[in-house]
């Protein structure tokens, strides 16, 4: 669904394959890309505009950093995939 159509994306193609596979070759590093949105946050701040999802979002690559900061970025998927699991079940 995300490979076809107006949601395709070259990202989404050339990471398809690490998210399925389970394995994060890396093309561009957790790491790397953690920097970015830090520099991002940065400049929200300097601009007085808070950038709230971009925190999540760098909360949650924050997190995927002690298994993965050398591994592709799209292994935040593996991050993300823990924490809704870990979720209590709701009734």
């Amino acid at each position: 669904m995300l490979l076809a159509g107006g949601t395709a994306s070259g990202v989404a193609q050339r990471k398809s394959g690490n998210l399925i596979s389970g394995t994060y070759e890396p093309q561009f590093k957790l790491s790397h890309e953690l920097k970015n949105l830090y520099y991002a946050l940065e400049l929200g701040q300097d601009l007085e505009d808070p950038l709230p999802i971009t925190a999540v979002v760098f909360q949650i690559y924050n997190a995927g950093m002690r298994q993965h900061a050398e591994d592709d970025m799209s292994a935040v998927a593996e991050i993300y995939l823990n924490r809704v699991n870990a979720r209590p079940a709701q009734t």
